[in-house]
C-alpha cells in the first residue's frame, strides 16, 4: 500500500470513528463526569444538549433519571439554560406526549361510537 493510500485510509477511519459532541456528552453523563459534561455543554450548547443517544434519550432525560450522581441538579440547571438544548428537548417531548394523548382519546371516542 502506498503512503498516500495509507494516509487516506487512516484519515477516513479516524473521521468515521470520531465522536460527536452529543455522543461525548452522553458518555460523560454515563460516567458521572460532571466537569467534562459541563465543558461540552458550555462549548457546544444545544448541539450536544439536545442530542439523542441510540436509545432515544436526551441528556435531560439522563439527568432526570439520576445518571450524573450528586451533580444531577447542576446538570439539569445547565441544560435548562436557554440555548443549551434542555428546554428544546422537553418541548419536543411534550409535543409528542400531547399528540399521543390526543390520539388515544380520539381512538377511545371512535370505539365508543361503533
Amino acid at each position: 500500500m502506498s503512503k498516500l493510500n495509507a494516509h487516506h485510509m487512516h484519515k477516513s477511519m479516524s473521521t468515521t470513528t470520531q465522536s460527536t459532541p452529543g455522543k461525548q456528552l452522553h458518555i460523560a453523563i454515563a460516567r458521572n463526569d460532571w466537569p467534562t459534561a459541563k465543558s461540552i455543554i458550555e462549548k457546544y450548547k444545544s448541539i450536544a444538549g439536545s442530542a439523542k443517544n441510540s436509545s432515544g434519550s436526551t441528556p435531560l432525560m439522563m439527568a432526570a433519571n439520576g445518571k450524573c450522581g450528586k451533580n444531577n441538579k447542576l446538570l439539569l440547571e445547565l441544560l435548562l439554560v436557554d440555548g443549551n438544548g434542555g428546554k428544546e428537548s422537553a418541548a419536543e417531548r411534550n409535543k409528542r406526549v400531547s399528540f399521543m394523548l390526543e390520539y388515544a382519546l380520539f381512538r377511545c371516542t371512535i370505539c365508543r361510537i361503533h
